[in-house]
């Protein structure tokens, strides 16, 4: 209830100040989500139609662009090469997660590591590639360095090491959106330590995207070939993704389009 009143009763509030002049609307809104523009054409809800017709929304325009993602990849100097596994290691204990759930059991979280580790050593070994962690800005390097001490720990870099992956692993990071855009392999993982939020973002990814979907814990049987050969046939079911949430405003980059629509409406 806390949650919500935050950040959905807190925002309805705002928009019912905003359409009541007692408080400013957002001039535009740049979205990369085609459905959000979608939504106020084709509602066939009777209110959200009158909501819609009246723009009674918080933001006056809405503008579809590309994502930063995209803009970044186009213009990048990066070399793409399929150099190493990555891992996008997940902070289970960030005090904003901590906010929404109970603390994760210590005892579960060795739990959930070991089988991590035990899952990317065999990668290692099998692809014959280094294992590189790649941790959020806000996470405790040290500590990370200790828990992954067979590995590659680095900060601050994920973006270069997503384009020298041979393989992405992830739960849940905002960064897998350049592992999909440059279409590399990519595993989402789960694990019973797992709190069920984190579980259903692994579903979710795996639903929406097609990345292949595995439970840490399982028996390690898997046929590196036969892997490898799922891994690459997942790639082809990105494009729908690409194309509705990453690139959905053609080859125009993203930022150049803000800018040219900001001089059109208050500029010239």
């Amino acid at each position: 209830m806390l949650y919500k009143f935050k950040h959905i009763y807190t925002h309805k509030f705002i928009v019912l100040l905003s359409n009541l002049g007692l408080v400013p609307k957002i001039e535009i809104r740049f979205v990369t989500d085609p459905n959000i523009i979608e939504y106020k054409k084709k509602s066939k809800n009777l209110l959200k139609k009158i909501f819609n017709y009246f723009n009674l929304h918080y933001a006056r325009e809405f503008v579809l662009i590309n994502s930063r993602a995209f803009d970044t990849v186009k213009e990048s100097q990066i070399e793409i090469e399929e150099n190493q596994i990555i891992l996008l290691d997940e902070m289970m204990d960030n005090y904003q997660w901590i906010s929404l759930r109970k603390k994760t059991d210590s005892k579960n979280l060795e739990k959930h590591y070991y089988y991590l580790i035990r899952l990317l050593k065999h990668l290692s070994n099998i692809y014959k590639k280094e294992v590189v962690i790649c941790i959020h800005p806000m996470d405790n390097l040290e500590k990370k360095k200790r828990l992954f001490a067979d590995f590659r720990v680095i900060k601050y870099q994920t973006r270069k090491y997503i384009f020298k992956a041979f393989l992405v692993l992830f739960t849940e990071s905002s960064a897998i959106v350049d592992a999909i855009l440059l279409k590399k392999r990519i595993v989402s993982f789960y694990s019973s330590y797992m709190d069920e939020n984190m579980i259903k973002h692994t579903e979710n990814y795996a639903e929406n995207i097609g990345t292949v979907k595995i439970n840490i814990e399982d028996e390690i049987t898997f046929n590196k070939d036969d892997f490898l050969l799922k891994l690459d046939k997942a790639k082809e079911k990105y494009l729908n993704f690409i194309e509705s949430r990453i690139v959905p405003d053609g080859n125009n980059l993203g930022y150049e389009k803000i800018i040219k629509t900001l001089k059109e409406r208050f500029f010239y």
